[in-house]
């Protein structure tokens, strides 16, 4: 069957290819994730819920100045209704991550009743829906491990629509136990599409590997998320929700809430945070004082004059200056730690799962790329 690849692997091996080549003034990256919701899958959507803040970090790392915008549709579900061919799209792309998680969280997990879905019809659907970026890379990740079954002429007819619209279509088997009754027509359907299809392992998690560090984290992430001002109509809302998605990361496991607070820490959590968050604005220049409506401030802030309010946005811009570096510079000793002690992943399967502990395989990416996203 070949090399079994984790999610992580999978969905970064690509743009880490790129990751020599200099992002231009306009670059952009559409990923929409198409996935099998039927109850042979039903693991899969926990797995891209646990990966989706490290998947971030590196695909972050690697087009560093790329608007990177995420979707996600599911298939294969009876309650999706035929109408939609039991298809449906739960987000379109979107570059607010926070709300890509919280629509992640409340997709459910499992399903008893599905439906067998032509898989043309499923990613018409997602090509359809989303508002593709002219200039962008569209990539389609195209996840599951039900039958693959379609007329020639149709699948002729989709290659065509893949190609003249510019789409990457990447199929991914998801190989959910020793059962593959349909891994063939995967391959084959691949084959026809002339693209690569890849085999998607179910995470296996070697032991936790906690020290100090994993306690002291939470309470430097409380502190971090003192520095926030919520701003505009929604502004209260974002708050909440990132605390939300906090909570629901630490409560999937210790290394997914370690990489979603190292997401936080690192830059390009601004694109999210600037939307709703006066002090992220400050930091990055576009807060107009001359536009600022106080009334769309917490209520603490009502009775401040604007250059009073400056004062405090600089104290909060540096204090979170700060923590960043601090956050940073504890979870690099944390893996330098972990390097030293030899607890490296035995294969890239089974690795030190998430955060910076994601000793990225030698053999996939040519060199040990450990630290780089810290920076």
């Amino acid at each position: 069957m070949g090399k079994l690849f984790t999610l992580v692997g999978i969905l970064c091996a690509f743009t880490w290819a790129n990751a020599g080549v200099k992002s231009q003034p306009q670059d952009q990256l559409d990923i929409v994730f198409c996935l099998d919701m039927s109850a042979s899958a039903n693991n899969l959507i926990a797995q891209v819920k646990e990966d989706f803040w490290k998947v971030i970090l590196d695909i972050r790392q690697s087009r560093p100045e790329a608007e990177i915008r995420f979707g996600i549709s599911g298939y294969g579900r009876r309650n999706f209704g035929k109408k939609e061919n039991y298809t449906r799209n739960f987000l379109t792309l979107t570059d607010d991550y926070d709300q890509f998680f919280k629509t992640l969280q409340s997709i459910d997990q499992e399903t008893k009743h599905a439906e067998t879905v032509d898989i043309d019809n499923a990613l018409y659907s997602v090509m359809n829906a989303n508002k593709w970026g002219k200039k962008s890379d569209r990539i389609i990740y195209l996840m599951g491990n039900g039958p693959i079954k379609m007329q020639r002429y149709n699948r002729e007819q989709l290659k065509r629509a893949v190609e003249k619209n510019k789409f990457q279509l990447k199929p991914v088997y998801y190989y959910n136990n020793e059962d593959r009754p349909y891994l063939d027509s995967w391959y084959k359907f691949s084959s026809l599409m002339d693209i690569d299809c890849t085999v998607l392992a179910k995470n296996l998690y070697k032991k936790m590997v906690l020290d100090e560090t994993s306690f002291k984290l939470p309470e430097m992430n409380m502190q971090y998320n003192q520095t926030f001002v919520p701003y505009g109509e929604n502004g209260t809302a974002s708050y909440q929700a990132m605390l939300s998605n906090d909570s629901v990361s630490a409560h999937h496991n210790y290394y997914n809430f370690e990489s979603r607070i190292l997401f936080k820490a690192s830059r390009i959590s601004g694109v999210t945070f600037k939307k709703w968050d006066l002090v992220e604005m400050y930091m990055q220049n576009e807060l107009d004082l001359v536009e600022l409506d106080k009334q769309l401030l917490p209520q603490k802030f009502h009775s401040f004059t604007k250059e009073e309010l400056v004062v405090v946005l600089e104290e909060m811009a540096n204090h979170r200056i700060e923590i960043r570096e601090t956050i940073k510079d504890m979870i690099r000793v944390r893996v330098e730690r972990i390097l030293e002690e030899g607890n490296l992943p035995e294969a890239f399967d089974e690795r030190i799962h998430g955060g910076v502990a994601e000793m990225v395989n030698v053999t996939l990416f040519g060199e040990n790329k450990i630290i780089t996203m810290l920076d």
